[in-house]
């Protein structure tokens, strides 16, 4: 009764000889794959170390950031030299560069990067590093074979650019007369006067955007824009540390008759929602002068409207004139002068995407 259990003892050693050697290949089949899997995850993460840097160091020669004499070329060398610093050797693989744009396309708050035909369009670099590499360097690569592995990296660099031409519609310091009667005029105060010292003070004054935004309890600039002017008027006064004539002028503003109908969007337009920083500063004399300018417009009448100005023609210390003692001198806005702010960069026609236009002025003598 013991021949079969000998038997079968027999058969279990048998069996042992045959599934150890199989289960020590297996084991040391996947500790091996185990070490490339290991291997080829450390290289990704080299790889993307470089193309890292690369993007950084070419995103400075975009168009934006890079000054006048920007080229293709330029921008592959510098993200070329950057990733050869980091340990990339053009033996391994192949380093792509391309110049685009990042931006939120379909308004989805998801930024994408398009290629652009043209470097002067461009204010950010896609850098794309690809190597070929043996799945693993122990067991045969007739076997297990090689892939291909591809890494990116994007990066934006953008100069946004705040510009106006509203500072020269009545210029700063000399004589503030002809300003000082518009003002009059449009603040409905016969005789107001604006010592030109007061002037002089703004011509250099900025009021953070931040500060702007803050003042005013919104999160953003597409609510700061949607805002009404009064509380523009009166957060400039607060935060602009401005002249307390000019302080006190802003006040009047914020209380003027047609203010209600007037937008921050109006005074300040930001170029197809173009991202501003916080700490961008706005000039405050080019802010009180479009305010004040769009006030004018508002209260004309109707679109060849003229508004009145009751000034001494003495006052101007024009040439030519002293003999004539008097003068009805009127005011026309077509168009109120706006602070402008946008991307530093060209449109794919060749225009600047953030332009200004002188503002639409007319005085009749």
């Amino acid at each position: 009764m013991n021949r079969p259990a000998t038997s079968n003892y027999r058969r279990q050693q048998g069996a042992l000889t045959v599934i150890t050697p199989l289960l020590l290949v297996i084991v040391v089949i996947l500790s091996v794959m185990a070490l490339d899997g290991a291997r080829l995850y450390m290289l990704r993460g080299e790889m993307q170390a470089q193309v890292n840097v690369a993007a950084q160091a070419a995103a400075g020669e975009a168009q934006s950031c890079g000054g006048q004499f920007v080229s293709t070329a330029v921008i592959q060398a510098r993200a070329l030299a950057a990733a050869k610093a980091q340990g990339f050797s053009e033996e391994d693989g192949s380093l792509q560069v391309q110049v685009g744009l990042i931006e939120d396309a379909d308004d989805s708050d998801v930024l994408s990067f398009r290629p652009v035909n043209f470097v002067e369009e461009s204010n950010a670099v896609l850098v794309t590093y690809t190597r070929n590499e043996p799945i693993s360097m122990l067991l045969p690569q007739s076997v297990f074979g090689s892939l291909d592995i591809t890494v990116n990296a994007a990066t934006r660099k953008e100069v946004v650019a705040t510009i106006s031409a509203a500072g020269g519609t009545a210029g700063v310091g000399g004589d503030a007369s002809l300003l000082g009667a518009l003002l009059g005029r449009v603040l409905e105060q016969p005789g107001f006067s604006l010592d030109p010292t007061s002037l002089d003070s703004l011509e250099n004054a900025t009021v953070r955007l931040g500060d702007l935004l803050s003042n005013l309890g919104v999160d953003d600039v597409a609510e700061f824009l949607d805002l009404d002017a009064d509380l523009l008027a009166t957060a400039i006064g607060d935060v602009g540390g401005v002249a307390a004539p000019i302080a006190t002028m802003l006040d009047d503003i914020a209380v003027s008759q047609g203010i209600e109908t007037i937008k921050v969007g109006d005074i300040i337009e930001v170029v197809e929602g173009a991202s501003v920083p916080e700490d961008s500063e706005f000039p405050v004399y080019d802010l009180v002068i479009s305010l004040v300018l769009n006030l004018a417009e508002q209260q004309q009448a109707g679109e060849g409207g003229i508004l009145d100005l009751p000034l001494n023609i003495n006052d101007l210390n024009i040439p030519l004139i002293a003999n004539i003692n008097a003068v009805d001198l009127g005011l026309h806005v077509g168009e109120p002068p706006t602070v402008v702010t946008g991307p530093a960069r060209q449109d794919q026609d060749g225009n600047w995407k953030t332009q200004f236009y002188a503002p639409d002025v007319t005085l009749q003598l």
